[in-house]
Order: structure tokens, then sequence, then C-alpha cells
């Protein structure tokens, strides 16, 4: 596995993925991992081509019309062998992506079912959680409308006005 090929997969995540849950029923909480969704068939089309090479087992569906979601599937060993992966390369969802591995460590390896536990709802909520504030546009620079920004023209001229300027020069003596 090439270190470009990792950084891409975990850039993707970072930017179009998600890592989430899905209540089943109220004891069966399933752990998920969207490595894209995304409409440019390109980037699909690359990020399939590395999970592949990668024997990743995933799943493609169009979600909208030119939409498509790349799933990650298989067994729990291969979701953890994922995280593991590319966790070193994760910036704005590395969080997400310990608390998920930190959920399946009790899990897999067996065929048995793993109740949850009160540290596993506590996992799934903190996940839940930073995928919210997420959404809510935490992690972007808050930008100022451009109504509001005004910027000192760089028309030639008289350089002594400052009417476009929030407020006015200071004259150093």
């Amino acid at each position: 596995m090439k270190k470009s090929e990792i950084g891409y997969i975990a850039g993707l995540l970072d930017g179009e993925g998600s890592i989430y849950f899905t209540v089943q029923t109220t004891t069966n909480i399933r752990a998920c991992i969207c490595v894209v969704a995304n409409s440019n068939p390109l980037i699909i089309a690359r990020a399939e081509e590395i999970l592949q090479s990668w024997g990743v087992p995933f799943a493609t569906r169009e979600t909208h019309l030119h939409f498509w979601h790349i799933d990650l599937k298989g067994s729990i060993s291969d979701k953890k062998c994922f995280l593991k992966l590319i966790i070193p390369y994760l910036a704005g969802k590395k969080e997400q992506a310990k608390l998920m591995l930190a959920f399946l460590k009790r899990r897999g390896g067996t065929k048995r079912q793993v109740l949850l536990s009160d540290n596993d709802k506590s996992l799934v909520s903190r996940v839940k959680y930073l995928n919210h504030v997420n959404k809510l546009g935490s992690v972007e620079t808050v930008r100022e409308s451009p109504e509001k920004v005004k910027i000192q023209s760089e028309l030639t001229g008289d350089s002594k006005r400052v009417a476009e300027m929030p407020t006015p020069i200071r004259q150093v003596a």
C-alpha cells in the first residue's frame, strides 16, 4: 500500500465520507463507514480502484441521480484493519475513527453477539455528537458576509482617501 493511496482515501473520508452507527434494534448497533459520497465519477472510480487493490470489501450505491456512496462492507476485522491503517492520516474525522475502533475492539472474532455496555453507548453517543457538530460547520472557518467586509481599493488615484476602509487609517508622525 502506497502512502499516497492511504492519504487519498483518508482525505476522501475526511472531506466527503462518514463514520457513523446505525441502530437496527435497541440492542443491535451496526458500525458503518462510508469512505466517500460524491457526484464525481472519477473520484468514485479512483477510490474503488484503491480499495480493490487493498482487498477491502465495499459496495458502491447510487443514492441520488449521479451521486454515489462507497460503503465499507465485510467483517468487523476488515473495518478494524481499515481504521488502523488510515487513522494516522486523518485530520477532521480522526476522533470519530478512534471512537469507532474502540467500539469495535470488543467485537469480531466470535460469532456471538456482544451486548451493548454503558461504555459502548457512550462511544456511540460521542460519535453521533461529533458528526452533528461537523454538520453545523464548526470545522470550517466562519467568514463574514461580503456586505460587512470592506477593503481598500487597489485603484490608483488619491491615496489619502479612505472612504472604502471600515475605519480611518492612523497617521504615524
